[in-house]
């Protein structure tokens, strides 16, 4: 049973959502990927996507990156594209790291914003996790099989924390504690410091998302990036882990 999260107070609308999602419960103080080093560095790895034009189909289904204005990769493992992309030298302000066929417009819908980091079904779903939520006992138990983590409500809500890091290995992660929403249509939201302390920005996938609140018709608009997110404690040994890479939301 995919949990409805109760959430009480703790549901603010999609102008709440904008207000915490530069503030709540940062992770640390580092500039957000809108930025001007990022801005800049991101419209040169868009035009180097646009010189690639048709040059990118026969990559369909092949992970690709593109930094400082170059296309890379063209692999089927996304492990041999990022070896590519740490070959650059020097650090990185923006890199893009996706499948090809991926990038392009993706829109979600959700009932209302739960607060700035949510959680889908879609993520649920990648790990292979199976949620049953109790409002009553206020708790919250995620798990496969005999192998189950059970957290505490937070203020009313579902909540679980997990790890979430760059996909493209540009970054150390950073523990991002979600709202299980099964209303999300999409994978999950992280705020903009959240996908800055992690690194995101360096695995960005082209192209943006927008999230609709199917209550009062407000949009949000948020970049897109492949990471790797990680629940410890479900897998079949001790210590075990579910983990799959998916796309990671956060705004704009």
């Amino acid at each position: 049973m995919t949990p409805r999260p109760h959430v009480g107070r703790t549901a603010p609308g999609l102008a709440i959502l904008l207000a915490l999602g530069g503030t709540a419960g940062c992770a640390g103080t580092a500039p957000g990927p809108s930025s001007r080093p990022v801005a800049i560095a991101r419209a040169d790895d868009d035009h180097a996507l646009t010189d690639a034009g048709e040059r990118l189909g026969p990559l369909q289904g092949h992970f690709v990156a593109v930094a400082r204005g170059r296309v890379l990769g063209g692999t089927m493992l996304p492990e041999d594209t990022a070896r590519e992309l740490h070959a650059v030298a020097g650090p990185l302000a923006h890199a893009y790291f996706f499948m090809a066929g991926e990038e392009g417009e993706r829109r979600a819908t959700i009932p209302g914003i739960y607060g700035p980091r949510v959680a889908g079904n879609g993520l649920l779903a990648a790990l292979g996790l199976q949620a049953i939520a109790d409002p009553g006992a206020g708790t919250l138990t995620l798990g496969r099989g005999s192998a189950v983590r059970t957290f505490p409500y937070r203020d009313g809500a579902a909540i679980a924390e997990f790890h979430v890091a760059p996909a493209s290995g540009l970054g150390s992660g950073t523990a991002v504690a979600f709202v299980i929403a099964s209303g999300f249509e999409g994978t999950a939201l992280v705020t903009s410091e959240d996908a800055a302390v992690a690194g995101l920005v360096l695995s960005e996938v082209p192209g943006t998302a927008t999230i609709a609140e199917i209550l009062t018709g407000r949009t949000l608009t948020c970049r897109r990036a492949l990471a790797r997110v990680t629940l410890e404690g479900v897998g079949d040994l001790p210590g075990g882990e579910a983990a799959a890479v998916v796309e990671v939301w956060f705004p704009e």
